[in-house]
């Protein structure tokens, strides 16, 4: 029996659901046993509160700054990309102990990150628990961050061959990257009927449904988007997806169905598949 742990981190949606999806792919594989961790579990609480709330705070409330901060971190040289994340490693780690344990408890043949933090720190798991076993990274963002580049990882699975090319001008090895996409849950390979999906959420057969997924977008421009969509003269059904932005929430509060457009407001949601199905025209954020 092959034991592979997957390593994730509680900070945002997209990791955790990358590594959901990962375990429930490798699970049909006969012979293989998938355990998925959140590696800020083995974490210091006071580490762990200070991260998720900076991140929440930032992401949430000030997605711009946030934005800002990482792209202006990311660094071109790779090793001073390396460097920077070992240090950073070092500076985690204490905060960290059970981790190291953790993972010598398990065994695993394997393990696969799917975001930052637990792929630098097994740098140093390496090194003081004397625990080598082969390091995959999955990079669940659009675009390869320096942050992703570790020591000792073998292989890095990328979403897109513009993050592959940027990796390799940055001086990684071509031969350990695979161009794989950002791994989702095996429904939304399952064909799905519009009429069928519309029913099952109660929504109209016969009229046009637009989906605007709103929760990474300014919440001023998403309320001026609905204000511009409630005045149309053709009737559609306008559904806002506001994810985890509860100033999106907020800022739509007092909004409601005008003449012609039925508006259903949603926070977040685990069907985000079928609503694409269910859409004649869906809106959501530019990716750069």
């Amino acid at each position: 029996m092959k034991r592979i742990l997957i390593l994730h981190a509680s900070l945002g949606a997209g990791h955790l659901n990358a590594a959901k999806a990962l375990s429930e792919a490798l699970s049909y594989f006969p012979g293989v046993e998938v355990i998925s961790e959140d590696a800020l579990a083995y974490a210091n609480s006071i580490y762990r509160n200070a991260v998720t709330q900076a991140y929440k705070q930032l992401s949430e409330k000030v997605p711009q700054l946030y934005k800002a901060f990482y792209e202006g971190s990311d660094i071109d040289d790779l090793e001073r990309s390396l460097d920077s994340n070992l240090i950073w490693a070092k500076l985690e780690r204490p905060f960290f102990k059970e981790l190291g344990q953790f993972v010598r408890e398990i065994d695993p043949d394997a393990i696969v990150c799917v975001q930052q933090i637990p792929s630098r720190l097994l740098q140093l798991l390496e090194q003081e628990d004397q625990y080598a076993k082969p390091q995959y990274v999955v990079v669940t963002d659009v675009i390869a961050h320096s942050t992703w580049i570790n020591y000792g990882v073998s292989c890095y699975f990328l979403p897109n061959i513009l993050s592959a090319n940027l990796l390799v001008q940055r001086g990684v090895d071509p031969s350990i990257l695979r161009v794989t996409g950002i791994p989702v849950k095996l429904e939304i390979m399952e064909p799905k009927n519009k009429q069928e999906v519309r029913s099952r959420y109660n929504l109209p057969a016969d009229i046009p449904l637009v989906t605007l997924f709103g929760g990474g977008l300014n919440p001023r421009r998403v309320r001026s988007m609905v204000t511009s969509l409630l005045e149309s003269q053709m009737p559609i059904v306008l559904i806002v997806a506001a994810g985890r932005n509860e100033k999106l929430t907020e800022a739509l509060d007092d909004l409601t169905d005008s003449a012609h457009v039925q508006l259903h407001k949603l926070s977040l949601i685990d069907y985000v598949d079928d609503l694409v199905v269910a859409s004649d025209l869906i809106i959501s954020k530019q990716v750069d």
